[in-house]
């Protein structure tokens, strides 16, 4: 099993849970479904958190 960034790990179990519903919506196919999970389990994404962004945002300007 190829090693995952956990952003990755929690966004793809998030899509497969959705799996269904998406397609039955007719705005995705079973392919771009399936493609999505696939991508989650590439190391290389960024997935940055909420608390990141936050933390990002909210640091100091430099002078």
């Amino acid at each position: 099993m190829a090693r995952r960034e956990a952003g990755g790990t929690v966004l793809g179990l998030n899509v497969a849970q959705l799996r269904e519903s998406m397609i039955a919506s007719g705005r995705v196919s079973a392919a771009d479904v399936d493609g999505a999970i696939g991508l989650c389990a590439d190391w290389d994404l960024g997935f940055p958190s909420r608390v990141t962004m936050a933390t990002w945002r909210c640091r100091p300007v430099a002078a």
